[in-house]
């Protein structure tokens, strides 16, 4: 016999696709008490109406770690733009899931505008979606579980991210007027959520801390959600997706500026947030990408002005374009040679993780630990299969899977004609 602790029933509707996802937390209750571990996860995919093909992501082991393999697989799903099916929603009830009276982790979730409608009206309009983050998931739905257990590190919304560009494509987007352009900042991608305190999230959803200063610079704006990039003590700002209550997404990108750019007197007080500025129409964008180039900044984000806001990243393409000046990628710590301040690096090919060379640490950082994913500031690859070259250590990544190192970030030598 099993019991679902918690679960998730999530769907995608978007691009021609209709699909579910369904994750069950599952403690077997019918094992010996000399067995360690009694939890598993399963899950549950498919399109919506079909049967569904089922499996268990881990199983036999402790709540602790099947409940972090619950997680990621959660985070991972949320990334990709899957949202929660909304509680009484019968479109998507399916035979080939487990039922239960546990509580779906999803319905404590406030969506975006992708999330699924409970049912069209007779019109065809859908019923409006709450504002984000008026609630936080903890790990029980009792008083005592929330006294005594942190909130769960999934939670509100991930942010919009970009796909890369190429460099032949530059030219096209300085000169086409419906892209505005910014600079790419060198930090780490933070939203900011303004809702009875100040709730900050990663690129994965998940939460993070912040400095002090960039709460207090924003805390007055209440009901309010900034997205941005944090460097330091200073938070840069280039989003800005619901105002004192008032849902900004489905507004095109060059609105939603505006009226971030209305808020920068009450932004700055602390001096620890500063508006990313947008440059608009081939003159300007020419000569803000001349500028960063120049001052050997790390790259531009194309961004089109009438664009609403979409959570997650498209498979290709999309409204938010980056093009970096230099090569990056997220690696992942492997061992390195003995009694050097250096570490080896590994990136994922397909199912097999492959040497990619070494970096050396710099006095002033720590050593990364073997498994830690890292970023890595490099000029190219020689050829496939061929290591970094000149690879220059900037930091641990706690925000980045170590499933997302893979071989397609890397940037190859270009062949001589």
């Amino acid at each position: 016999m099993s019991r679902i602790i918690d679960r998730a029933d999530l769907f995608y509707r978007q691009d021609g696709s209709d699909k579910v996802y369904h994750l069950q937390l599952v403690k077997q209750t019918d094992l010996p008490n000399t067995i360690a571990g009694h939890h598993r996860v399963d899950f549950q995919y498919g399109r919506r109406g079909s049967t569904l093909n089922t499996g268990t992501k881990i199983a036999g082991v402790t709540l602790k770690d099947a409940r972090k393999v619950y997680d990621r697989v959660y985070g991972e799903k949320f990334g990709k733009g899957y949202r929660p099916i909304p509680e009484g929603n019968s479109e998507y009830v399916n035979s080939d899931v487990p039922s239960s009276d546990a509580n779906n982790l999803g319905h404590f979730f406030n969506q975006p505008t992708t999330a699924a409608p409970s049912k069209p009206s007779q019109s065809g309009t859908l019923k409006p979606i709450e504002p984000m983050h008026r609630k936080i998931l903890w790990a029980g739905n009792t008083e005592a579980a929330k006294a005594t257990t942190p909130a769960l590190s999934v939670l509100l919304i991930v942010p919009q991210l970009c796909n890369p560009v190429d460099e032949t494509e530059v030219e096209r987007l300085l000169r086409d007027d419906a892209w505005g352009m910014q600079e790419k900042k060198d930090g780490k991608h933070i939203m900011l959520h303004v809702a009875e305190g100040v709730q900050a999230t990663n690129k994965k959803g998940t939460t993070c801390g912040i400095p002090t200063s960039y709460a207090l610079s924003v805390k007055s704006i209440e009901r309010s959600c900034f997205d941005g990039e944090g460097i330091g003590d200073m938070f840069h700002v280039f989003d800005l997706l619901e105002l004192e209550g008032e849902d900004l997404r489905g507004l095109g990108y060059g609105e939603r500026f505006k009226r971030l750019s209305k808020l920068e007197n009450r932004l700055d007080g602390n001096n620890a947030v500063r508006v990313v500025p947008l440059a608009i129409g081939y003159k300007a964008k020419k000569a803000l990408y001349d500028r960063m180039v120049a001052e050997k900044k790390e790259g531009v984000v194309f961004k089109r002005l009438d664009a609403p806001f979409k959570a997650g990243r498209p498979s290709s393409g999309g409204d938010m374009l980056k093009f970096k000046f230099y090569a990056e990628a997220s690696v992942r710590v492997r061992a390195g040679r003995a009694g050097k301040r250096s570490v080896g690096l590994e990136i994922l090919d397909g199912d097999v993780w492959v040497d990619v060379g070494n970096v050396t640490i710099p006095p002033n950082k720590e050593i990364p630990n073997v498994g830690d994913v890292v970023e890595i500031r490099y000029l190219y690859v020689q050829g496939v299969g061929g290591h970094l070259y000149q690879p220059i250590y900037k930091e641990v990544r706690d925000d980045i899977d170590e499933r997302e190192c893979t071989v397609k970030q890397l940037k190859y030598k270009a062949e001589e004609d």
